[in-house]
């Protein structure tokens, strides 16, 4: 076997020593030899080695090479092996294969092989308890191989012997046979159809009234749960093959809004499916209410308004939308921008801000897209698209927050707000008088916050998983809002 020497190097000073056991070989001495890095920890490189035992077995390339030098102790970077310990073979040169590099370079596979370590205290004992141990083993084998020929002589025996009783038994009892079958496998269908899962009950053959459907959905009425059930039917068709019906999905949907339940709780309450498929259900009924339910939310005409106006807005009826901005709180996120961005220094904490338009008749008739709780009342005002809505002459009702009167002068729109106090001590009569009804009117946006607020996934702290779903959710409560009752009598209306 020829081992690894080559042609001589140039001369150095490196005093490179192998970390072989009695391995002398330095490397400013042995120009002839090559002296190699041990392979790294963790490089997830495997080479092929033959165990004691014969067999072929995957192990790492780093414990192969310290098992095959016996090196007894942690690698370090500063180990090396000489080119002694490996064959030629091993070895890749430049002139064979025409490599770009100069000197030779060793195989990835490649496992020290030559002039191996052996320990002078334990060898042969060593060596005696493997060639005992191998042939323990090769006797337990042997036994194992007769033990199985007799176990299979016998089954084969057994099989012979019941074939052929078998065989003299058949034609004597086809018939009772044949009847044995039927009644065996009518017995079965009966049995796979009491386990079906069509005789479990629905839970919303639990909800026995409007007000119980309303306390877990935040839906008023089932003539409005239906409407939405075949509105979504239109869509998304019945499924023989799903595990909920489309009426169970549109119900799960609504707990989730109105109640915040965990995706397991829900698992539990429909019965039929898991936590994780609960929350893919979820996602794909969002998409699908928020798409068609944004028709329940119309930017209302001129004349629908002044058809409709309350009593308490007998002084603004040239208001157009009230507008108010809802906090909705959110958990605090992982990435700093995103930090940056939902803080809100007048709330103390992370939140995420809608900018929402009630008519003087108390439906919601204009939503925003989700802003960080960073931003300004002002700054989602001029942002939104509420600008190519209003006209001039319309006026819009806001609180202190809303500091628009610039924008609304510039676009001929008149901006109706509480007066501020400023340096003055008190009000004077006139402002006294206009702040309250000012605030008389603008309880109905209060109000409408308020029954938003009752679906606990906006009403409680919004899990960071939820913020990119936040718009399509908002909708969907929003025009779920609208689909219910109002919030005004039909008595607190301007009789016209």
């Amino acid at each position: 076997m020829e081992v690894g020497r080559f042609s001589p190097r140039k001369e150095n000073k490196s005093r490179t020593y192998c970390s072989v056991y009695n391995c002398s070989s330095i490397s400013f001495k042995d120009l002839d030899l090559r002296f190699h890095l041990f392979p790294k920890p963790n490089e997830c490189c495997f080479v092929n080695v033959v165990n004691k035992f014969g067999n072929t077995e995957k192990v790492d390339k780093l414990q192969a090479w310290s098992r095959a030098l016996k090196i007894g102790k942690k690698v370090s970077t500063s180990m090396r092996v000489c080119s002694l310990h490996f064959r030629k073979d091993d070895y890749l040169f430049p002139s064979k294969y025409r490599c770009s590099f100069r000197e030779e370079v060793l195989a990835k596979n490649a496992v020290p092989s030559c002039n191996l370590p052996t320990n002078s205290v334990v060898s042969e004992v060593n060596l005696q308890l493997d060639e005992d141990r191998l042939k323990r083993r090769q006797r337990r084998d042997v036994n194992k191989n007769s033990e199985k020929k007799k176990q299979e002589e016998k089954e084969n025996d057994q099989e012979e012997k019941g074939i052929h009783a078998n065989n003299l038994e058949y034609d004597e009892n086809v018939e009772e046979m044949s009847q044995d079958q039927n009644y065996c496998r009518s017995f079965q269908d009966v049995g796979v159809q009491v386990q079906s899962g069509d005789l479990l009950p629905k839970f919303i053959q639990f909800l026995k009234s409007d007000s119980e459907l309303s306390t877990f959905t935040g839906i008023e009425s089932f003539n409005i749960f239906n409407t939405i059930v075949d509105l979504v039917k239109l869509v998304k068709p019945e499924d023989s093959k799903a595990k909920l019906s489309v009426q169970d999905k549109v119900l799960m949907t609504y707990v989730k809004l109105k109640q915040n339940m965990s995706y397991a709780s829900l698992s539990i309450m429909f019965n039929c499916c898991t936590a994780k498929q609960c929350q893919r259900i979820f996602t794909d009924m969002i998409h699908i209410l928020s798409k068609y339910l944004i028709v329940a939310i119309p930017w209302p005409s001129e004349e629908e308004i002044s058809r409709n106006l309350p009593q308490c807005f007998e002084d603004f009826k040239d208001v157009r939308v009230v507008l108010d901005c809802t906090d909705i709180f959110v958990q605090k996120s992982k990435n700093l921008c995103c930090q940056l961005n939902t803080y809100s220094h007048y709330k103390g904490t992370y939140t995420c801000k809608f900018l929402t338009g009630v008519t003087p008749a108390g439906n919601i008739s204009f939503i925003s897209k989700p802003y960080g709780g960073r931003a300004s009342d002002k700054a989602i005002f001029e942002q939104s698209n509420l600008k190519n809505l209003l006209q001039p002459g319309n006026a819009v009702m806001v609180d202190r927050g809303f500091l628009i009167d610039d924008m609304c002068q510039i676009n001929g729109w008149k901006c109706i707000r509480p007066p501020f106090l400023k340096n003055k001590k008190q009000f004077t009569k006139s402002e006294a008088i206009l702040t309250s009804k000012i605030a008389c009117a603008r309880v109905h946006i209060e109000r409408s916050n308020q029954r938003i607020k009752a679906f606990q996934i906006v009403g409680s702290r919004l899990p960071v998983n939820l913020v990119p779903l936040l718009e399509e959710i908002f909708t969907v409560i929003c025009a779920t809002f609208n689909l219910n009752s109002p919030i005004l009598k039909d008595v607190t209306f301007i009789q016209v």
